[in-house]
């Protein structure tokens, strides 16, 4: 044996043998897992026996819905804070355009995205600080941006550019037709990346390998792909595949192509046809079909069956009825899984229809995932686990804040209804959205806010109230199979990730307390003290 793991708290996942004290690893394969008596007599010369000293050791967690290539291509991007006001964003801009001046343009990310109420010409504040070269902000969610004068005439955006998907996929106008500088929704985001080059592609391998660390620094060994930026070409793809085989990243990628338009359905699974074979091994694989039905309730652009509190109109989601039936029985007729971004009730109804025509013909195990399951209507809970639909969400974002009420309308009560979906028969998996993140990728946030209902670190601050209804508080145990077992099969992967068992790939993950006997709050500050990838430590707390 390589390695023997002795006096842990192993949480096993695996339904057969749930707990031990002991993991033995050869090469990269998980040889056997029982108590620390029996493992050492596989010991030899060579073996590395590490003492786990009674630390938490779980399958190597994996975020189940995030985005790894834009999460490296926007790595050196300005960062901002949700809590940043509108004042503190400008000023950060301000500082870091002043300390670069040799820079092309200027990236930023972050920003609270409704700092945009009120303002009737935003453009210009971006063009007070820069007026000659191009500037893009990208909201927390990143279904909004905020651009500058410059940026709009490099990427040959006028008046007279029509919206992609009016009120939906829209470039923000004032009463007169005049552009705010307010982006809205991925497709007039790809019309102005296209166009303008805000990145150095030269140092993408090194931003891959800063993410991964950081990744393995919070125990994560998987990445569930959910969307890239067509601009962003082959790189996305050839880049991390190339670096993961050969040793140098720390996760294992599965990857998706993207629709976020209708004109993209066929295209994209033309596309997802093609990257299927060049990229299907077990540490990068392209194989599911990813579709974004509608947008978020920060941007007023959830597809949802009610007006919103201001009089906006609800948008349509961009496949729906007979549509999103065909398309989606086609691309499970190719084998292949989906993964439908649906955060409105509407959304989730079309998602919902496309399932059951999955259903009905006969492709029992595609892996069908809803991410995000925000607000799904009363009726439709159910559906999941008779469609067997996998429920994705990111436990960080379970919780009250103020003006909820006014964003969300009267449903505000009926957010992220994750336990009463898995009563109902359907399993449960976690992501962090990264770099859409506005709580952070760390698990531990998502884990514990889930539990609580409460925003991270804040849990006994009177002012931040639970998200009602309270009954809806996750089980450690639920959040802890949701980042395993439970996301090893949405990526078809249920036999070799998720579980501590013989014959599975050795990616493990240690806490350096078991959570099962901290109080939920705690758990932000329960460490990770290594993070083993396929047989190697990737991380080692000092």
């Amino acid at each position: 044996m390589d390695k023997i793991l002795i006096n842990g708290a192993v949480y096993t996942m695996d339904s057969a043998n749930p707990k031990a004290e002991a993991v033995a690893i050869k090469d990269n394969i998980i040889k056997a897992v029982g108590s620390s008596d029996k493992l050492l007599k596989l010991k030899t010369r060579n073996t590395e026996v590490i003492d786990m000293k009674g630390a938490m050791v779980l399958p190597g967690l994996i975020d189940a819905h995030c985005h790894p290539a834009m999460t490296a291509f926007f790595k050196g991007a300005v960062q901002f804070d949700e809590e940043m006001s509108l004042e503190e964003v400008l000023e950060t801009l301000k500082k870091a355009v002043k300390a670069n001046p040799d820079k092309d343009s200027y990236v930023g990310m972050g920003y609270n995205e409704f700092i945009f109420e009120n303002l009737e010409y935003s453009v210009d504040l971006l063009d007070e600080i820069c007026p000659d070269k191009p500037v893009i902000l990208m909201g927390s969610g990143f279904h909004a941006c905020w651009v500058n004068s410059k940026t709009f005439e490099l990427a040959q955006i006028t008046e007279a550019t029509p919206d992609p998907v009016p009120g939906y996929q829209y470039f923000g106008r004032d009463k007169n037709g005049k552009l705010t500088g307010h982006v809205v929704e991925c497709e007039p985001e790809n019309m102005i990346f296209r166009k303008v080059n805000f990145f150095d592609r030269d140092i993408l391998e090194k931003s891959y390998e800063e993410m991964s660390e950081e990744f393995s620094r919070v125990g994560v060994t998987s990445f569930a792909g959910c969307g890239n930026y067509d601009w962003m070409g082959e790189d996305a793809y050839a880049i991390p595949a190339r670096m993961t085989g050969s040793g140098r990243l720390g996760q294992r990628f599965f990857e998706c192509t993207f629709v976020e338009t209708a004109d993209r359905a066929e295209p994209a699974l033309e596309e997802l046809i093609r990257l299927s074979k060049i990229y299907d091994n077990d540490k990068f694989r392209v194989n599911t079909y990813k579709v974004i039905l509608d947008g978020t309730f920060e941007t007023k652009s959830a597809s949802v069956s009610y007006k919103y509190v201001d009089g906006y109109e609800p948008v349509k989601p961009i496949l729906e009825g007979e549509a999103i039936k065909r398309m989606y029985e086609k691309v499970a007729s190719y084998g292949f899984d989906i993964h439908t971004h649906a955060i409105g009730d509407r959304a989730a109804r079309a998602m919902i229809d496309g399932a059951e025509a999955v259903r009905a013909a006969g492709f029992d195990d595609i892996r069908l995932t809803n991410a995000h399951t925000q607000y799904v209507a009363k009726e439709d809970r159910k559906k999941f686990g008779e469609l067997n639909i996998i429920a994705n969400t990111s436990g960080g974002w379970h919780y009250w804040y103020p003006g909820i009420e006014e964003i969300m309308g009267p449903i505000h009560k009926e957010e992220f209804m994750l336990k009463e979906i898995m009563d109902g028969g359907a399993i449960m998996t976690m992501g962090s959205d990264r770099p859409a993140d506005e709580v952070g990728y760390d698990p531990r946030t998502a884990i514990a806010t889930a539990m609580t209902r409460r925003y991270a670190g804040f849990f006994h601050d009177p002012k931040m109230l639970i998200l009602e209804p309270e009954n809806q508080k996750l089980s450690l145990q639920s959040c802890l199979e949701a980042y395993t077992v439970n996301a090893a099969y949405q990526l078809h992967m249920e036999n070799k990730l998720g579980q501590l068992k013989e014959g599975a790939y050795a990616d493990i993950t240690v806490f350096e307390k078991d959570m099962f006997k901290i109080e939920p709050e705690e758990i932000l500050n329960d460490k990770v003290i290594m993070t083993i990838f396929d047989g190697r430590v990737v991380y080692r707390d000092n």
